[in-house]
């Protein structure tokens, strides 16, 4: 009847169509119980990103099947929450957190010259903080690895992966003995 009306109807159609199209998009990459980016994001990065040099770190929570046999699977789910939400406050200014299995998470730095050690100092203060509060939360293992695209034809991603995972181990090991 009126143009005016159809015009701003129309407008407010294709906005929220575009919105949708770009929250669909969204929500197939983000972790539902951590908030963080999920595996499916993870895997894309690495696949788009051959040609960057990274920081690989690989975090793996402690003992996490003893809390779900213990206290339950919804306690199991809120300390993996907070683990997400404490690793999103101390790595996200550095680069990108993911949640690539059930107690596993992994971050990407861009910048291959960051200082790991005090990264890694701020969160295991934050982590040790907030136990005081829930004391259920438990330590996490942490490794990493270095890639270089100017090495991919000598050391693919996946070795990389490799490498962060094996040094994660080791540092669960040093832990456990310790």
């Amino acid at each position: 009847i009126n143009p005016q009306i159809k015009i701003f109807w129309l407008t407010i159609a294709i906005a929220g169509g575009f919105y949708y199209i770009y929250y669909s998009a969204t929500i197939q990459f983000i972790d539902k119980l951590t908030g963080l980016l999920n595996q499916r994001s993870y895997y894309a990065y690495l696949e788009n990103n051959a040609d960057t040099d990274f920081i690989l770190i690989i975090c793996d929570v402690n003992n996490f099947k003893s809390i779900n046999d213990k206290y339950g699977h919804i306690c199991g789910d809120q300390i993996l929450s907070e683990i997400g939400r404490l690793l999103k406050e101390e790595y996200d200014r550095y680069g990108k957190c993911y949640r690539i299995g059930g107690d596993e998470f992994a971050i990407i730095i861009p910048n291959i010259n960051e200082n790991l050690q005090t990264i890694k100092m701020s969160f295991n203060k934050a982590l040790n903080k907030r136990r005081e509060e829930v004391n259920q939360i438990p330590s996490v293992a942490i490794g990493y690895s270095v890639y270089r695209a100017s090495y991919k034809n000598l050391r693919d991603i996946h070795s990389v992966q490799e490498e962060a995972d094996i040094n994660m181990y080791k540092e669960k090991y040093e832990m456990k003995i310790n």
